[in-house]
C-alpha cells in the first residue's frame, strides 16, 4: 500500500473524515483536477446509487460514481463508472475496498460553493447513462463481433452527446444561480 493510501486510510480511521485533492479526468465535468474533496467514512450499507465513493485499487485511490449495487456472497459490490467515460470503465468494487464517500467538492476559485450540492440532477443523469452502458454490456454475449463494434461506437457517440447535454444542464443551473445572486 502506498504512503498516500495509508495516510488517507489513517485519517479516515482516526477522524472519520479527511480532506484531499482530486486528480484525474475520469469524473469530468463533475470533479476536476485540483478540486478539494471532503471524504467521509461510511458503512457500505449507507452507500446509494448516484453517490461518489472513494475506493482503493492496486494502482492507487479512485473516486467514481456508483451506478448500481449488487450482492455477491452476502456482501455488497458497487458498480462504479467515471462520469467522463462512455463505454469503458465500469468497475465492480467489493465493499472491502470502500474507503469513504465524497461529501463535498470545492474549486480553488470558489472555495465556498460545494459543487456536489448543485449537481444532484447531473448525478442522476450520469447514473442513467451508466445503467445504459451496463445494459448494453450485459446483452452483448451472442452478438456478432462486427455488430458489437458498431454498437460500441454508436453507444459511445450517443454517450458523448448525452454528456454534452448533462454538462449544459449543469452549467445552466450554475449560471442561473449566479445571476440570481445565489451560489
Amino acid at each position: 500500500m502506498s504512503v498516500y493510501i495509508s495516510v488517507i486510510a489513517a485519517g479516515l480511521e482516526r477522524d472519520g473524515r479527511v480532506r484531499t485533492v482530486f486528480s484525474g479526468r475520469s469524473m469530468l465535468p463533475t470533479l476536476r483536477n485540483g478540486m478539494r474533496l471532503l471524504v467521509e467514512k461510511i458503512p457500505p450499507e449507507d452507500v446509494r446509487p448516484c453517490d461518489i465513493i472513494m475506493y482503493r485499487r492496486d494502482d492507487g485511490i479512485v473516486a467514481h460514481r456508483v451506478i448500481r449495487i449488487i450482492r455477491n456472497a452476502g456482501e455488497r459490490v458497487f458498480i462504479t463508472k467515471g462520469d467522463n467515460h462512455a463505454y469503458i470503465d465500469c468497475s465492480y468494487i467489493p465493499q472491502v475496498y470502500l474507503m469513504g464517500i465524497v461529501r463535498s467538492a470545492f474549486t480553488a476559485g470558489d472555495p465556498d460553493r460545494d459543487i456536489l450540492i448543485s449537481s444532484r440532477l447531473t448525478g442522476l443523469l450520469y447514473r442513467a447513462a451508466g445503467n445504459m452502458v451496463l445494459a448494453v454490456r450485459e446483452r452483448r454475449r451472442g452478438v456478432p463481433k462486427i455488430l458489437r463494434a458498431v454498437l460500441k461506437y454508436f453507444i459511445g457517440g450517443f454517450f458523448f452527446l448525452f454528456k454534452k447535454f448533462i454538462h449544459a444542464v449543469y452549467m445552466g443551473i450554475y449560471y442561473a444561480r449566479l445571476f440570481n445572486g445565489r451560489r
